[in-house]
């Protein structure tokens, strides 16, 4: 049985409010360590050259896993994928990741509405973040419950 792939998931080591208070502190301490002169000029240099040099911006950098749902036969089901580093933090650059398994699965074993399938992926998604090694990462779902309420299950399941 081939698995269809239809959406994955991005995992974060913090949600983004997390990671720019996370910044504004780093950034106090490194301009009190390199800035001399608090002048406009010398702000926006040091600034400029903070972003490039010593952080990278939230979303895709901050990335420590990925969940990768697909239907499989009259399954839904979520495979997860994390950073082999045993040590995540804001500055990890080199990330090296490894399938680790199965999130989650849904049998739709006879033909239910859409909202009923979605709700029910929902929950499990929801679920997930109570649970290790999830339990204190973010789970970015905005973009897909944006587009999940649109999708045609009972299509993507054969039905």
């Amino acid at each position: 049985m081939k698995k269809k792939y239809f959406y994955i998931i991005p995992i974060y080591s913090f949600s983004r409010g997390e990671y720019d208070k996370k910044r504004e502190i780093y950034f106090g301490k490194q301009k009190k360590k390199y800035v001399y002169l608090e002048d406009e000029d010398s702000l926006k240099l040091f600034e400029k050259a903070f972003n490039k040099i010593l952080w990278t911006p939230w979303k895709y950098n901050q990335i420590v896993g990925f969940i990768e749902l697909f239907i499989w036969g009259k399954d839904i089901r979520g495979e997860y994928y994390f950073v082999e580093n045993e040590k995540i933090s804001v500055h990890l650059k080199k990330k090296r990741f490894r399938l680790c398994g199965k999130a989650f699965e849904l049998g739709i074993y006879f033909s239910i509405s859409n909202e009923k399938i979605y709700n029910r992926i929902k929950e499990q998604l929801e679920m997930l973040r109570s649970e290790r090694p999830f339990k204190n990462r973010y789970i970015d779902l905005e973009k897909f419950y944006e587009i999940a309420p649109y999708i045609d299950w009972n299509g993507l399941l054969g039905y």
